[in-house]
């Protein structure tokens, strides 16, 4: 029993001993689970302490600003989802700010961002992002009011390179976007916008090459691109070798290709990509675009160390293509623009035709680099020594335009002289090319040289040098000097040796009629007031506002209304809203004329004014160039006008003119013919058609014709009128509402005895408005000499606040002889030769002697044209 228990007894303790030893493997297996579930949690744990949103989430929005100057702030903070054990780090309400000045207040907006972070790169200040996913981005690409696109992410002067992830480095393994947009402001309001339909790339690992698909549509046409980019790390600066780019493009039918490699993709530097394009028909791909067919691209860019990539073999191609909607009639048959690089010269080579005329382009230009700001290209570039050569050649059917030249300095386009030389035999053959009717005028030859004035740049404007040229009707030269800016004046100097405008204003295209059952027709409005004489058209004076202009115009000889006008000079200014002519000098028909005029359109109606002076017209030439009757026509007119109005129609003009009109004529001749246009109407009224001896063909002396017309706020009154032919002398008052366009008018053709006063006067009036004047007869109060100052009665009179004003109808007092005081008063104070005598007049022809017919009371004229036999 001592034995067993001294063997057993030790066995108890062993067995006492065991359950320690359970105790110990539990622990063992809680230590152990402690381990595989805890040490995650405490790696998860220590990471999420070093990258701390709470803190990551200011720090990127105050490295953005340093980098860009722009505000990246979230609606919420940066938090960590930790459903599984690969943190998810999400921002809801992430924006990044667009520069005081754009329209949107936001470059990027996103909905939701959130990253899916593998945990063990961290302890090696790794950002391994498994998958990230953007929701809802929408990106809007404008410029401001300096034409700074707000894409342009260049830091402020002076930043620094921020370090917000603490020298993280950061690769990507997979991304995906949910729906968005990206939008293209192009101005005037229209924007482009492409909507995203599912992006998402993958990569095997991070250091693999990350696959892209896109899906998209632009308007109504999709837009898919596909393809390879290197590994995302390579942006942190993990690896090194060329990154490989191969990405395929496709819009509509339109397709595109880049590829090559990069050297340094974190900088986008050492590039090497080739870039292809093919475009089937451009009008497919937006509304607007001309039919250009069967467009190729191809070239190669390659980085050169410097904002422009250099371009190796540069080839563009166009085919056959239907250009009937620019033009009607218009086709291309084939197009190229070839470069062999920046440094070479570029090629461009067009052919197509007309309406069945053919047309063709051919330009060689000097090296495109050397147009690049020196700060696009490298240092120390080089396009070559000497000028930017340019040559030309356009053909049109037979006409031909050559440009020959260079430019000095090709990069401000300084130091330019292009010879150009045009031949036109016919411009109207190219209307069809112009797209409007043009004059068919002939044998057109210019010659000219294109220069910058100033040598300031042909940027800035072009000068026209040593024009000369001639064509069937005129012949001419001059310079101009024409800045771009609006404040600079346009400097133009035209002299004409021969201008033939009759000639050429019978070339001028007649106005095509409309079209039958196009024009809407004018309702029907029987009540309605029938239109005045004078237009109500508004005028255009919108030409004149911007205007900057200081022009000498000439002309030798000139010819229109088959009158002949020489020595022509005219000098015209116009600046900040004013357009004045002063002086305008010439010979016209009959003798010299010198006027001024200007037009004021800084106020609203514009205001203008004229003032002409023409101290001896000789009459025929006059008469003839006013188609009025000029047979037997001799002696001289005096004219002098001053006039000034506001208005922006002829009818409001007319209604505000305020105006002095003399003309003043002595001892002349003039023809029977023209005493019945003028006043055959007034003669026969008054009983005395018969006095045919003024009337029929043949000269009438005139011993004195003068006119003064005072006009103020559109009422005009004829202050004085007298036509003395001897036989006969007419003797007028009254006036005319030029605004109402009504008549109130006195005339008192007066039969003359030999040697004596007039005798036995009638009055004829004139009334009733420039559409339908009324004409008859009306005699005066009775007096045995002279001519009553008494108001005659007027058929208008009118009663009431709507009263147009009208001059009283009076005649001046009758002295025997009117003309002295009538023609000092049309005279305007100028001194001028004296009318013969009285009694050296011839007799008027009384009733029943030779020389007299029946008196012939017409119907009396249907408007003022007609009275004037016109």
């Amino acid at each position: 029993m001592s034995d067993d228990f001294e063997l057993h007894a030790p066995r108890a303790p062993r067995r006492a001993a065991r359950k320690p030893r359970k105790s110990h493997g539990r622990l063992l297996w809680t230590g152990l689970a402690l381990v595989v579930v805890g040490a995650p949690i405490a790696v998860v744990s220590y990471a999420l302490t070093r990258l701390d949103p709470a803190r990551f989430g200011p720090a990127l929005a105050q490295a953005a600003e340093q980098a860009t100057g722009r505000q990246l702030s979230f609606t919420g903070p940066l938090r960590w989802s930790l459903l599984s054990l690969t943190p998810t780090l999400e921002a809801d309400g992430v924006s990044l700010s667009n520069p005081a000045g754009f329209p949107d207040p936001a470059l990027l907006t996103l909905d939701k961002v959130s990253a899916k972070i593998a945990l063990l790169p961290l302890f090696e200040r790794r950002v391994d992002i498994l998958d990230l996913n953007l929701v809802t981005p929408h990106l809007v690409l404008e410029r401001d009011g300096a034409g700074v696109g707000d894409w342009n992410l260049t830091p402020p002067p002076g930043a620094q390179t921020p370090d917000a992830l603490g020298h993280y480095a950061v690769a990507l393994e997979a991304v995906s976007v949910q729906g968005g947009d990206v939008t293209l402001m192009t101005g005037g309001g229209r924007k482009l916008v492409l909507a995203l339909t599912s992006l998402t790339g993958q990569a095997d690992s991070f250091t693999a090459p990350l696959s892209l698909t896109a899906a998209a549509r632009l308007g109504d046409l999709p837009f898919t691109v596909s393809g390879e980019l290197g590994p995302v790390a390579r942006l942190s600066g993990i690896g090194t070798g060329p990154w490989p780019v191969r990405l395929q493009f496709a819009l509509g039918t339109a397709s595109a290709t880049l590829s090559g490699h990069m050297d340094q993709p974190r900088e986008a530097a050492g590039y090497d990509l080739r870039l292809t394009a093919n475009v089937p028909a451009l009008e497919s791909l937006a509304p607007g675009l001309p039919a250009l067919h069967d467009l190729t691209l191809d070239t190669v860019l390659r980085d050169q160390g410097s904002p422009m990539p250099a371009i190796d073999g540069l080839a563009f191609s166009a085919g056959a293509s239907d250009l009937s909607a620019l033009r009607p009639g218009l086709a291309l048959s084939r197009a190229s623009v070839t470069l062999a690089g920046l440094d070479a010269p570029l090629n461009i080579a067009l052919a197509g035709s007309m309406a069945g005329a053919p047309l063709s382009v051919q330009a060689t230009l000097g090296a495109p680099g050397a147009l690049l700001p020196a700060g696009w290209m490298p240092a120390g570039y080089d396009a070559g020594a000497g000028n930017f050569p340019v040559n030309l050649v356009a053909q049109a059917g037979s006409a031909k335009v050559t440009v020959a030249g260079a430019i000095a300095t090709p990069e401000t386009l300084s130091g330019a002289a292009l010879a150009v030389n045009a031949a036109v035999p016919d411009l109207s053959a190219l209307s069809g090319l112009a797209g409007a009717a043009l004059p068919g005028w002939k044998n057109i030859v210019l010659q000219t040289t294109i220069t910058d004035p100033g040598g300031n740049g042909l940027y800035q404007g072009i000068g026209i040098d040593n024009l000369t040229g001639t064509m069937d009707g005129a012949g001419f030269g001059g310079d101009a000097t024409l800045p771009y800016g609006q404040n600079q004046p346009k400097q133009m100097a035209l002299n004409f040796v021969s201008l033939d405008l009759d000639k050429l204003l019978a070339a001028w295209p007649s106005a095509q009629p409309a079209a039958p059952g196009n024009a809407a027709p004018t309702p029907a409005t029987p009540d309605a007031a029938p239109a005045g004489l004078i237009s109500d058209t508004p005028l255009d004076f919108g030409w004149a506002k911007g205007l900057n202009l200081q022009l000498q115009l000439s002309a030798d000889q000139m010819s229109l209304g088959h009158q002949a006008f020489t020595a022509l000079q005219a000098q015209v200014n116009a600046a900040g809203g004013i357009v004045a002519l002063s002086p305008f000098t010439g010979q016209l028909p009959g003798g010299a004329v010198s006027a001024a005029a200007s037009l004021d359109v800084r106020t609203d109606p514009a205001k203008l004014a004229l003032v002409v002076n023409a101290p001896a017209l000789s009459l025929a030439p006059l008469l003839a160039s006013l188609h009025l009757d000029a047979d037997n026509a001799q002696g001289i007119l005096a004219v002098q006008v001053k006039a000034s109005s506001q208005g922006d129609t002829p009818h409001q003009l007319a209604a505000a003119l305020a105006a002095q009109v003399g003309l003043a004529g002595v001892n002349a001749t003039v023809d029977g013919g023209l005493v019945k246009q003028l006043f055959g109407a007034v003669l026969d009224k008054a009983g005395l058609g018969y006095q045919t001896q003024i009337t029929a063909p043949g000269p009438v002396p005139v011993r004195c014709a003068a006119l003064r017309v005072d006009a103020a706020n559109g009422v005009a009154t004829l202050s004085g009128f007298d036509f003395d032919s001897g036989p006969v002398t007419i003797l007028a008052g009254g006036g005319a509402n030029l605004g109402a366009e009504t008549l109130n008018l006195a005339l008192s053709p007066q039969p003359r005895a030999a040697g004596t006063p007039p005798n036995g006067p009638a009055v004829v009036t004139l009334t009733g408005s420039f559409r339908a004047p009324v004409l008859a007869e009306q005699a005066p109060p009775s007096q045995e000499s002279g001519i009553s100052e008494t108001p005659l009665p007027s058929p208008l009179a009118q009663t009431g606040p709507q009263a147009a004003p009208l001059p009283q109808a009076v005649l001046p007092t009758g002295t025997g002889d009117d003309c002295p005081a009538t023609l000092a008063m049309a005279r305007m104070g100028a001194s001028g030769p004296a009318p013969e005598p009285v009694s050296a007049l011839a007799p008027a022809a009384q009733p029943g002697q030779a020389g007299a017919s029946p008196a012939a009371h017409g119907a009396g004229p249907a408007n003022l044209n007609s009275l004037l036999g016109q």
